[in-house]
């Protein structure tokens, strides 16, 4: 993308957010880049009592509890671990670790959430990725075209 005119304006540049918890306070979701750390609760099942403290503790319901160890929906949860910390026998253990990069972020007169793109467990995988994008950004973007409404053209 070649702005045109020699003045560079704030929407011209390209914004990157960076979160280590899932609560996003550091704005992901509306940035042209978010980075956003994540970890992923199991069940020890040898010491799990069904007790449902896990489920009933979840702020994004992505936990079930039926008469079994906990199940958790892996497109609900956020990783926020208040399920580990609720949980008394110290059952829910924390396994993969990585990030999450969203991507499309914005605000302004048409607002939009980022999407999440993929996940990674590896850093430097992640700037490849954020680089990769921005060089298709520079070469296939109309003249003046925010970085946001690009991703949305091309990636719907």
């Amino acid at each position: 993308m070649r702005v045109s005119g020699n003045k560079i304006l704030y929407h011209h540049r390209i914004r990157i957010s960076v979160s280590g918890c899932p609560n996003c306070c550091s704005k992901p979701q509306i940035a042209d880049f978010g980075i956003v750390g994540y970890v992923r609760p199991a069940v020890n099942t040898d010491t799990c009592t069904v007790c449902g403290a896990c489920r009933d503790v979840c702020p994004d319901t992505a936990i079930t509890v039926k008469n079994a160890p906990p199940l958790f929906d892996r497109d609900k949860c956020l990783g926020c671990v208040k399920c580990r910390e609720i949980c008394q026998n110290g059952s829910i253990v924390l396994l993969d670790q990585g990030v999450r990069l969203l991507v499309g972020g914005k605000l302004g007169r048409h607002p939009r959430l980022a999407q999440v793109v993929a996940e990674f467990d590896d850093f430097e995988v992640v700037v490849h990725k954020i680089g990769q994008i921005v060089e298709e950004y520079i070469e296939c973007a109309d003249s003046d075209e925010r970085f946001a409404d690009f991703w949305i053209r091309i990636k719907g």
